[in-house]
């Protein structure tokens, strides 16, 4: 779910009349449903009260930004066919900003009615003849899963890194283009990444991360999504590079934080044979890197509103303590189970929690391998079984399939063995 808030006042009796005739019509009318494969709602902007009474121009302004932010994020789409549906609620009113939970408790019921994977919104701020902006962005896709699930966060883009927009009604198609330009990029970039298309959202946030009217909150997230498209293309190099450029703006950025560890960890797997064979210094240098990445991770409080970070650091620390156990350190076998069932945990504590279910999937793979070591390939079976109904994908799902068909075979040959 995506959020756009742009942040202003009272709109009046008759825009209260206008509102409730519109919901009458269309409680008879019922909401369409949103077509294509990854599919974007476009919320009614919000207005912030504050004890002000907008002008006559605030409020038209206010009811044009409404129709103006669904014709940019539909534009943005247009040439995305089936891959992208844009809708938006029947009922078109503007919206007054009753507070931050209210509104999000109102973004989270359009993303539920119309079982979209993301929501766009704005609220206003009035201030005399001027709108002050604000802009937060909300993603997830709880119950169904694609590539995007996984950046399922509530990263905010405050007012003070967005400036003044919107003056008066003349200016105000231009304003709102000009302000939303860069969040659209961002957008394309995400339904890209829910699509696979890497080579796609490469370059769709280097035009995101282009613009001057971009914020540095939004520079880091594009810094990090960029780092994992390239990461899926298999440029650890360029991926890198793009990680280290996040953290050159916040030094704290979680996303980061774990891109860097995972390629530390990827390239320790490569130098031991998938912790198949001996060691080598080097490669035992990586797993220490990425395991202190992990560890950072789960000490700090603040995680830029990254949805169950512990959950990803933890299985990070788990795989780092099953590939020590496989090179011979009998003493990693606890912690491992230790660190990896705190993942599977938080997945079926919430199987909505679709962010985390490629993770909890590779966390009970691991866990299969664990029980192998230790014997108990009846249990092991139990864990490969769940990594591969878990499964993402289906390269992965046939590497567990593989490991529970061993184990029918011969339970002596369980694989981790």
């Amino acid at each position: 779910m995506v959020a756009f808030v742009l942040l202003t006042g009272a709109l009046g009796i008759w825009a209260d009349f206008l509102s409730v005739q519109s919901k009458l019509h269309c409680s008879l009318q019922g909401e369409m449903e949103i077509p294509g494969a990854y599919r974007v709602a476009v919320a009614n902007v919000a207005v912030r009260r504050e004890d002000r009474t907008l002008s006559d121009d605030q409020e038209k302004v206010a009811e044009r930004v409404n129709g103006l932010l669904f014709e940019q994020v539909s534009a943005a789409y247009r040439d995305q066919g089936p891959n992208v549906g844009v809708g938006r609620l029947c009922d078109q009113a503007v919206q007054e900003h009753d507070g931050e939970r209210e509104r999000a408790t109102y973004l989270a019921e359009v993303k539920e009615t119309l079982e979209a994977d993301v929501v766009v919104s704005a609220t206003l701020i009035p201030e005399s003849q001027r709108f002050t902006v604000k802009i937060e962005l909300s993603i997830s896709s709880p119950g169904t899963w694609n590539e995007a699930a996984e950046l399922a966060a509530d990263p905010v883009f405050d007012e003070g890194s967005i400036g003044t927009a919107l003056e008066v009604q003349n200016k105000a198609d231009a304003s709102v283009a000009e302000m939303l330009a860069p969040y659209l990029n961002l957008l394309r970039a995400i339904a890209f990444y829910a699509n696979q298309n890497w080579n796609a959202v490469t370059e769709s946030l280097s035009t995101a991360l282009a613009d001057s009217q971009a914020p540095d909150n939004l520079k880091t997230l594009a810094h990090v999504l960029t780092g994992n498209a390239l990461g899926r293309l298999d440029r650890q190099a360029d991926a890198e590079a793009s990680y280290n450029a996040a953290l050159k703006i916040n030094e704290d950025y979680v996303r980061a934080i774990l891109g860097l560890a995972e390629i530390d960890y990827q390239r320790a797997i490569a130098l031991n044979g998938t912790c198949s064979s001996t060691s080598s210094p080097e490669s035992s240098s990586y797993l220490d890197a990425a395991e202190a990445k992990y560890r950072k991770v789960l000490t700090m409080v603040q995680r830029g509103g990254l949805y169950d970070a512990d959950a990803r650091a933890k299985y990070g620390t788990g795989r780092i303590h099953t590939c020590k156990l496989m090179l011979g350190d009998g003493r990693e076998a606890d912690p491992a189970i230790r660190d990896l069932q705190y993942v599977t945990r938080s997945y079926e504590a919430n199987k909505r929690k679709t962010w985390i279910r490629s993770v909890a999937a590779g966390a009970y793979g691991e866990l299969g391998l664990v029980r192998c070591w230790q014997g108990r390939s009846d249990v092991a079976l139990v864990d490969y079984e769940k990594a591969e109904e878990l499964a993402v994908d289906d390269k992965r799902a046939e590497t567990y399939k593989r490991a529970i068909q061993r184990i029918n075979d011969s339970p002596k040959v369980c694989p981790g063995r």
